[in-house]
């Protein structure tokens, strides 16, 4: 647990800035661009990487520890999210990603997503973004209405 805490305060404080937007923005892509999908454990369920181990001690995680550890970041820095899960229109499997409080408002912030964009040279932002953007729709009674792209 200690060595947890010391690694996700050694994330924040690596991408701090002078805004917290700014450095949430910067963990947000940290975190996207440092660890890697893993697709082995996706197909032959690791429970590590739907955790915090796999993100910070392999540098790995599915869906579920990608958006872990970005509410874990978000928490330590007082900021309100949630984790919610959802289905795509075509897709037959499941999808966790995060919803960021920002302003009295709520917004997506789809770190696989952005893994999958930045491992794919495609130039996509999945932070901040409204429901009409985000490629999943979550049926959770805990969801959040997010209604704009925080950048428009």
């Amino acid at each position: 647990y200690k060595e947890m805490i010391y690694s996700i305060n050694k994330i924040i404080e690596t991408n701090k800035k002078e805004s917290i937007l700014d450095t949430i923005y910067a963990i947000f892509m940290f975190i996207a661009s440092n660890i890697s999908y893993d697709e082995e454990g996706m197909e032959n369920t690791k429970i590590e990487n739907q955790n915090l181990i796999g993100p910070l001690f392999h540098h790995k995680a599915v869906c579920e520890g990608y958006s872990k550890l970005f509410k874990q970041v978000l928490s330590l820095l007082g900021i309100e999210s949630i984790i919610v899960s959802g289905r795509g229109n075509k897709e037959n499997g499941g999808h966790v990603w995060n919803q960021v409080k920002i302003e009295n408002k709520w917004y997506n912030a789809d770190v696989t997503a952005q893994n999958y964009f930045i491992c794919n040279n495609e130039n996509c932002n999945m932070f901040l973004v409204s429901n009409k953007k985000c490629k999943y729709k979550s049926f959770s009674p805990f969801a959040k209405n997010c209604w704009n792209d925080y950048y428009n």
